[in-house]
């Protein structure tokens, strides 16, 4: 009780100050190392002469300096502003950002998810798995890091996105991303103005992607949002199009729309024998599809032709 006690008080001392949160606009190059430079030092000194507890592993007792020495005056020097004492922490505790990490690979359930099933015996297995997932989330970031601080975690997920994400191409993202990336075929530039050379190119690193990492729609949903520079993608039409060359290569979508008549079965087949559906990829499958791939044969032609 009394270590629960002293976490939530330095917790409580150090977050009070979250409206100061300036999701790290204020953090260029040189203050990132000049921090990364005070972690090591502080790592030499304060943290390398915490008592141990026995019921503790070192990594939890550093979590707990750490919030606890940043909740002190004697930082303010050093780390005048807030988003520079949650970099601090942050590089201090969790520099891999296991947390994060650790949360993006569970499969979060959405209320928009839950609603737009149309199998009820689904919808209620849905329904079950959303009121649990909360602790079954805790664990899993348990079973990887030794705390478990939600605030933290909020910070970790705008630290990535903001600071690191041009350093590692995360590969492992279960959350549901590709309903948020989707809101960007609205904004898809109809024509896909890029050239076959650029088209080609885009063909060769889509084939080199599929040779390096298994196919996954939310992870991959989730690299194009907060990661393209590191795919070598510079604009909205080549995102698009590698999104097209990677999860739908041979153009299954189009095949499912030639071979039905109404979009429910559309959508019904979709869902099936992809695990997606969305009516504007498959429009800009088509547009893909006359400007790039001129021969391209419906499902139901290539089958007559094998004959």
């Amino acid at each position: 009780m009394i270590l629960a006690s002293q976490i939530e008080i330095a917790r409580k001392r150090l977050y009070a100050n979250d409206t100061k949160f300036n999701n790290f606009e204020n953090i260029d190059n040189a203050e990132l190392k000049r921090i990364k430079e005070l972690v090591k030092q502080t790592d030499a000194t304060l943290f390398s002469c915490l008592p141990h507890h026995p019921y503790l592993s070192r990594e939890f007792e550093k979590y707990l300096a750490a919030l606890q020495y940043l909740g002190s005056t004697n930082t303010n020097n050093d780390l005048p502003n807030y988003d520079a004492k949650i970099v601090f922490l942050i590089e201090a505790v969790d520099p891999n950002l296991t947390l994060y990490k650790a949360y993006l690979e569970y499969p979060v359930i959405l209320k928009s998810q839950i609603a737009a099933e149309e199998n009820l015996a689904k919808r209620f297995e849905l329904e079950h798995l959303f009121k649990r997932q909360n602790g079954a989330i805790e664990s899993k970031i348990r079973s990887k890091v030794e705390f478990y601080d939600v605030q933290m975690l909020n910070y970790e997920a705008k630290y990535f996105k903001k600071i690191r994400c041009h350093d590692e191409l995360l590969t492992n993202v279960n959350h549901a991303y590709f309903n948020i990336f989707a809101k960007r075929f609205e904004n898809s530039n109809k024509f896909f103005n890029i050239s076959q050379e650029t088209n080609n190119i885009l063909c060769l690193k889509a084939e080199e992607y599929l040779g390096q990492y298994e196919v996954n729609l939310n992870t991959l949903s989730y690299q194009l949002l907060f990661q393209p520079e590191i795919l070598g993608l510079n604009s909205l039409d080549e995102i698009i199009i590698f999104f097209i060359l990677v999860i739908d290569k041979d153009l299954k979508l189009l095949d499912i729309y030639n071979e039905e008549a109404n979009w429910s079965e559309i959508k019904k087949l979709a869902l099936r024998k992809m695990g997606f559906y969305n009516p504007k990829l498959l429009y800009l499958e088509k547009i893909y599809q006359e400007k790039f791939v001129p021969d391209y044969i419906p499902w139901e032609k290539r089958e007559v032709n094998k004959i």
